[in-house]
């Protein structure tokens, strides 16, 4: 069920970057629902915070930046310290677009912040500024 889930989350997160066409299965979308309530419950933070992350306005939040460090945590693609594994999160995609999300998942994992929160803020900031058009907040 955790792999399902870390997959699910991969996908949303990831094929965004790279297709406009996100076909989730309910099964999915219940399990990323799941994934946000309980990151949301963890950290506190309001799901309106979250939600302005699409339009690219990532609020000062500690706790915004704690529920996304949660989010890629809980998808196995991110360690204690805050680094994130990119060549993880690739292999959980579909074979046709790695190749596409490959070198923008790269550049954003070398985006560090000061601790594991603020790693996972610059991350998600660097995946909005690589492709704006397709990003959705996890």
């Amino acid at each position: 069920m955790k792999t399902l889930l870390a997959v699910a989350a991969a996908l949303l997160a990831v094929s965004a970057l790279v297709t406009a066409e996100v076909n989730l299965s309910d099964d999915q979308k219940a399990l990323l629902k799941q994934l946000r309530g309980s990151c949301m419950e963890e950290t506190g933070v309001a799901e309106a915070t979250i939600e302005a992350c699409k339009t690219g306005n990532f609020a000062d939040d500690p706790k915004l930046r704690c529920y996304l460090k949660c989010v890629y945590q809980q998808m196995t693609v991110m360690d204690d310290d805050g680094m994130v594994d990119a060549d993880m999160m690739v292999t959980m995609l579909p074979e046709e677009i790695q190749a596409k999300a490959e070198p923008i998942l790269q550049v954003c994992k070398a985006v560090n912040g000061a601790d594991a929160c603020e790693n996972a803020m610059q991350f998600n900031k660097c995946l909005y500024e690589k492709a704006p058009d397709y990003y959705i907040v996890p």
